[in-house]
C-alpha cells in the first residue's frame, strides 16, 4: 500500500468525496473553479488546494497522473 492510498483511507468520507471530485474534474479538464497552480521549478506538475488537502498531479499529453494526495506540511512538495 503506497502513501497516497494510506492517506485516502484515513480521510473522513466527506473529505474522500472532495478528493475524488477534484481528481475527476482535473481529468475532465474542468479546472476553472479549482484552486490550481503550476508548481515552480517542476516540469508539468500542478497542485490543487482544498482547505488543508493538496492534490499534486502531472499533466502529460492525453493523460493526467496523480502524484500525491496529502495534507499541507513542510514536506508536502518534496518529491525526492
Amino acid at each position: 500500500m503506497d502513501k497516497t492510498e494510506k492517506f485516502l483511507r484515513r480521510l473522513s468520507p466527506k473529505e474522500r468525496l472532495v478528493v475524488i471530485e477534484i481528481v475527476e474534474k482535473v481529468e475532465k479538464g474542468e479546472t476553472n473553479e479549482l484552486d490550481m497552480k503550476k508548481l515552480k521549478g517542476q516540469s508539468g506538475l500542478f497542485r490543487v488546494r482544498h482547505g488543508a488537502i493538496r492534490v499534486i498531479f502531472q499533466k502529460t499529453e492525453g493523460a493526467t497522473v496523480v502524484i500525491s494526495v496529502d495534507r499541507r506540511r513542510e514536506d508536502t512538495y518534496n518529491f525526492s
